[in-house]
């Protein structure tokens, strides 16, 4: 069987921009870009970035200057109705 290393596997991550910084976004949106970050949407009035990248990304987003947090989106589903487990 062949797993993809880690290197590969895109995952989805939502940056928090401090409110010091939510003035500046395009200079942070600029500098997540410029560590790796491939950015889907920026969402200024929440002061988010959300986009993706590969595993060893989350360390250095948490390094830019201006940036809160970095959470990894997270998808749920719940089993179809007619499954024998619900």
């Amino acid at each position: 069987m062949n797993q993809a290393s880690p290197d590969s596997v895109s995952h989805t991550y939502i940056v928090t921009v401090t409110s010091t910084y939510t003035a500046q976004m395009e200079q942070v949106v600029s500098s997540l870009e410029s560590s790796g970050l491939r950015v889907n949407k920026v969402l200024n009035t929440l002061g988010q970035v959300i986009g993706h990248g590969n595993e060893q990304l989350r360390g250095r987003l948490e390094q830019i200057e201006g940036v809160q947090s970095v959470d990894e989106d997270k998808v749920y589903r719940l089993p179809s109705p007619k499954d024998p487990l619900q």
